[in-house]
């Protein structure tokens, strides 16, 4: 988790696809988890595509993390049952 959230609190990347890389439910809230409590510089995060799409805590986490970034202007996920 090192990597993703070096990535996430470089305030130099304001836009991320982290779409089709296996995320799963604790990469999904750690990634949340960084965004609420760490930075506000995202603007646009695609995170499709992953393993964690119908997971109630990791989407929550990441709900409350979209809510601090100030200039999010695109965001995508897949919310649906199947991981395909």
């Amino acid at each position: 988790m090192d990597e993703v959230e070096a990535i996430l609190v470089n305030t130099n990347i304001k836009r991320l696809d982290l779409s089709k890389n296996l995320l799963g439910k604790s990469a999904a809230t750690f990634i949340g988890k960084v965004m609420k409590e760490s930075i506000d510089h995202i603007e646009w995060i695609d995170l499709s595509r992953n393993c964690f799409n119908t997971n109630y805590t990791a989407l929550n986490s990441i709900y409350t993390g979209l809510k601090k970034q100030k200039n999010l202007y695109h965001f995508c996920i897949d919310i649906n049952l199947s991981n395909t």
